[in-house]
């Protein structure tokens, strides 16, 4: 199910990919836009809850808008004109004012708002591409806790270069900000429900298990002697410039300290039960982001609980007080390569890929304004030995969208079918081929990975507070389908947030490392120069935000794709769908998407009489489904609505004589 025309997306997307500029294809495209709507819908109405339909409405009315702006300008400085010549300095000034005001809008004004209409996925809800992976296939692990952190977190503080002092600094990596406890719990717990087992010890053995038994045939545990590398996400403290700068002893300096990270808290519950529960010695675990350095701050966190841990430093690309008397294991470039498979580039990797027997990849949960997302993949940016990662930019959304606030003019390689470096990445033997367990720390979130601080997130059930959560999965196509999917929710574009997550095309790389058959034309991904990848495992999307059901969540038994399983309050979030505050009115509408049969359960407060009816968007009414007098309390009513594919609205009208009450909610049917 496209959310456009196909012959104008198409259109539109080699419009942006010849540099044509932005007005000028918004004027375009909104004309087209128009003339499509009238075609279809004056011969039959109805087509105008029809996806394709709907997904031109803001490009006509953007049009229009603009149009309008432009006309009213004209018309108000005439009118400022007549004013002066007529002595009338009032009407005047109030016409100049509206001149100007008309004049702004239209200069100023983007297709911001009409170029949402062909974002997001191409893919309908519950529709599995891909083979899913992992002990429990499919299965992602979400833990919410709200206690994990603070919610009073300022994420603020000093700006001006001096060194970190918790006392005087407010940001999310504060210990004062984050309740340790909690997040060993939600730790702890997510890997037993990972795996279905009841204790740390059975589900480390297990995921040990799977992954050997995948790697090289042989069903058996950790055994002795082996290294396991903790991959984490400290992208600002890149080459000691922009937002992430230290000292020469690798001290924290206060200059754009808020940008979103790993955080060490994440980390030290994973180090607690891998070590404690897992019998992995400390001197055998390795953590860092081998491109760049840890913090001391957190460095001496983590060390003060396990002093013999190895964590990596690099001193290739900035200069630092030598790294071993710091604590440090110095990298060095590798032997292994990566061969992109669009045959252009290649790189080498650390060292640290030739040595270490499993990967742990610990993400950050993050939006970014040229790929959209940030997650496992794009967290091995940091793990070839070049001193950035500007030449993989190419195969991402908006190349060259590293602008603050970003612009969507920059989306010059959107869409689906296209050469992505992240398959290459989640392909390859030693990056993603080599990770026995993917986790994304989501105890803090932010719009992008350099220039946006951490954000409360609106989004259902988190209620203006951080997201606190831990998401965890054997199968990293599925882990990162469902972190896409709170993403493109959260940073939608309204609110004063970026909708990069909803960029044409964010979710290509997934849709390819599932299912070769959405491979480009003329590519053959073998990150490795030699072996061709297979499914890397499976992609889906949730039914709806609210919800948050996959496949093998509505079906348990024939479900072939993802299952969301909830740990903490997240249970209780994934089996509760919110209750309206008014209890009067629409409790839930499910299921949603429907193929046509859904209920409704509503709630009457005192008894009254009840009308329900289904509409189009457009106003028009397609079904009656209660009216009646009906008693105090909870209801349900299902129906049947044999009507095209769509949104559909469904209206409650309560009336008790002097009393009258509306309720309203949105049903999706798909065919």
């Amino acid at each position: 199910m496209k959310k456009y025309p196909l012959s104008l997306q198409v259109f539109y997307e080699k419009l942006r990919k010849i540099n044509i500029p932005a007005r000028v294809v918004f004027f375009v495209m909104g004309i087209l836009s128009t003339l499509w709507f009238l075609i279809r819908v004056i011969p039959k109405p109805q087509r105008a809850t029809y996806p394709c339909i709907r997904a031109t409405f803001p490009f006509m009315s953007g049009l229009v808008v603009y149009l309008l702006s432009l006309g009213t300008s004209f018309f108000a400085f005439r009118k400022f004109r007549e004013k002066i010549f007529r002595l009338q300095p009032l009407l005047a000034v109030f016409f100049l004012l509206l001149s100007l005001t008309a004049s702004v809008y239209f200069l100023f004004s983007s297709s911001k708002k009409s170029y949402a209409a062909v974002t997001g996925p191409s893919d309908p809800p519950n529709t599995p591409i891909g083979t899913a992976q992992g002990i429990m296939p499919g299965r992602v692990v979400w833990a919410w806790n709200p206690d994990a952190t603070n919610e009073n977190c300022t994420d603020s503080g000093r700006t001006n270069g001096a060194l970190y002092d918790p006392d005087l600094d407010d940001y999310y990596f504060n210990v004062k900000n984050n309740n340790q406890a909690v997040i060993d719990s939600m730790m702890a717990e997510s890997i037993k429900t990972l795996t279905g087992k009841a204790t740390e010890e059975e589900a480390w053995n297990a995921i040990f298990t799977c992954f050997n038994q995948k790697k090289k045939g042989s069903a058996t545990g950790y055994g002795n002697g082996e290294i396991v590398f903790i991959k984490i996400n400290a992208g600002s403290q890149w080459k000691n410039q922009w937002s992430g700068k230290i000292d020469a002893n690798l001290n924290r300096r206060m200059t754009q300290p808020d940008i979103v990270e790993t955080t060490p808290f994440s980390v030290m519950a994973l180090l607690k039960s891998l070590i404690n529960k897992g019998g992995v010695p400390q001197d055998k675990i390795y953590i860092g982001d081998p491109m760049k350095n840890v913090y001391q701050d957190i460095y001496e966190y983590w060390k003060a609980e396990f002093p013999n841990i190895n964590v990596l430093g690099n001193d290739l690309i900035i200069t630092v007080n030598d790294l071993i008397t710091l604590g440090r294991v110095k990298v060095a470039a590798g032997n292994s390569k990566v061969i992109y498979s669009d045959g252009t580039q290649e790189d080498f990797l650390y060292d640290v890929f030739d040595y270490a027997d499993y990967i742990i990849n610990v993400a950050a949960l993050k939006g970014h304004y040229c790929a959209g997302i940030t997650l496992c993949a794009k967290n091995h940016f940091g793990s070839q030995t070049r001193n950035n990662a500007g030449h993989l930019h190419y195969s991402l959304i908006a190349p060259d969208n590293n602008v603050n606030p970003p612009n969507e003019s920059n989306i010059t390689n959107g869409g689906y079918g296209k050469y992505r470096v992240f398959v290459d990445i989640m392909g390859h033997p030693k990056l993603g081929g080599n990770t026995m367990l993917f986790i994304v720390d989501g105890l803090y979130s932010g719009m992008d990975g350099y220039f946006a601080p951490s954000r409360r997130w609106r989004m259902y059930p988190f209620n203006n507070d951080y997201p606190s959560s831990l998401f965890m999965s054997l199968d990293q196509v599925a882990l990162e389908s469902v972190c896409f999917d709170f993403l493109r929710t959260e940073y939608d574009g309204t609110d004063d947030t970026y909708g990069c997550p909803n960029y044409p095309g964010v979710d290509d790389y997934l849709h390819q490392a599932a299912d070769k058959a959405n491979w480009p034309a003329g590519i053959s991904y073998k990150p490795d120069g030699v072996n061709e990848i297979g499914s890397l495992g499976v992609h889906e999307h949730w039914n709806n935000h609210l919800e948050k059901k996959y496949s093998r969540n509505l079906d348990p038994v024939n479900g072939k794709g993802i299952e969301l399983v909830g740990v903490a309050k997240a249970v209780k979030a994934l089996s509760e769908v919110p209750v309206k505050e008014n209890t009067d009115g629409i409790e839930s509408l499910f299921p949603n998407p429907c193929q046509g049969t859904f209920s409704v359960r509503y709630t009457l407060a005192e008894p009254a009489q009840v009308s329900i009816e289904i509409y189009t968007l457009a106003g028009v009414r397609v079904e009656q489904l209660v009216n009646q007098h009906q008693p105090q309390g909870t209801h349900t009513v299902t129906a049947t609505i044999r009507e095209p594919a769509g949104i559909y609205l469904c209206r409650m009208k309560i009336n008790r004589g002097a009393h009258t009450a509306e309720s309203t909610g949105k049903i999706q049917i798909i065919k």
